[in-house]
């Protein structure tokens, strides 16, 4: 998306791009989905993968525990949840702006994960699940003898 500007005079026959990098505004307009709406939100999430297990860290700032969704099937790991935030705005009166954020985050896994063991924690808005790998998939140090 492209923000141009307009001046009008004789050089009007051409816009003139806005460089918005780095401002607030670029940030929301990076927010806002390819659908347009500015109510979804993709937190960052970061996938690790360790001997026995995998290990998924998802910071959810504002989030309450009872608002968060973790599914895990056939090898697709996704989560999905909502925070509501209020904003103060300025103004003669007192008004309240309220949103409702809306994020769902989808993963595919390599199909080595144990699904039935699966254990989550929800502390200072991080979400952290341990994944376990199956017995069959984790990874073996074969010693070599002479």
């Amino acid at each position: 998306m492209a923000l141009h500007t307009y001046e009008p005079g004789p050089s009007s026959q051409k816009c003139k791009p806005v460089c918005l990098a780095g401002t607030a505004l670029s940030r929301r307009l990076k927010d806002v989905n390819e659908d347009g709406d500015p109510s979804r939100w993709n937190p960052p999430i970061d996938i690790e993968e360790l001997g026995e297990c995998f290990v998924v860290r998802a910071d959810l700032p504002g989030v309450e525990i009872a608002d968060i969704a973790a599914t895990l099937e056939f090898g697709l790991l996704k989560l999905s949840g909502h925070r509501n935030t209020t904003f103060p705005e300025q103004g003669a009166g007192y008004n309240v702006a309220f949103i409702r954020e809306w994020f769902c985050r989808q993963f595919t896994l390599p199909g080595s994960e144990d699904g039935d063991q699966v254990s989550a924690l929800f502390f200072n808005g991080v979400l952290v699940l341990l994944i376990p790998k199956l017995q069959q998939h984790r990874h073996r140090h074969i010693v070599i003898r002479n």
